[in-house]
């Protein structure tokens, strides 16, 4: 290294190796701060029929939010999935705010179920799509 006076300075690489190293860490935590948030819940594997459902839907209405935030959902729409009343009472519960205590589902879950219930009552099971708009199936 040149100082202001053209001389050089020696640098110890081993103490230039240590300043890089401890740049790389992260910073210690002040007394004052909070405590860390908990770790994250692991994520539930979903069963073999609920997987198959996602799977063989198309790209667009793959449930990717919903699977891993909530799998518990994309179990009840599989348990529900050949039956079409089922599947409409099923897919409005979840969708439906019919509850004061109820938090609802982030947006992107939203749209994914409203989307997938319009994808299947338009390509899955489209003879109750007339049914569905006079009331309840």
């Amino acid at each position: 290294m040149r100082t202001n006076d053209d001389t050089l300075e020696w640098v110890d690489m081993g103490v230039m190796v240590e300043m890089l190293r401890a740049s790389t860490l992260p910073p210690e935590a002040s007394p004052n701060a909070a405590p860390p948030a908990p770790a994250p819940e692991p994520a539930r594997a979903i069963s073999p029929r609920a997987l198959r459902l996602v799977e063989m839907l198309p790209r667009g209405f793959r449930l990717y939010e919903t699977r891993l935030n909530y799998p518990h959902v994309v179990e009840q729409l599989a348990a529900a999935w050949h039956d079409p009343r089922r599947f409409a009472a099923v897919i409005d519960e979840l969708t439906l705010a019919d509850r004061p205590n109820r938090a609802g589902f982030p947006f992107p879950v939203l749209n994914e179920l409203t989307n997938l219930r319009d994808h299947y009552f338009a390509e899955i099971h489209p003879e109750y799509r007339d049914r569905l708009r006079r009331g309840p199936v």
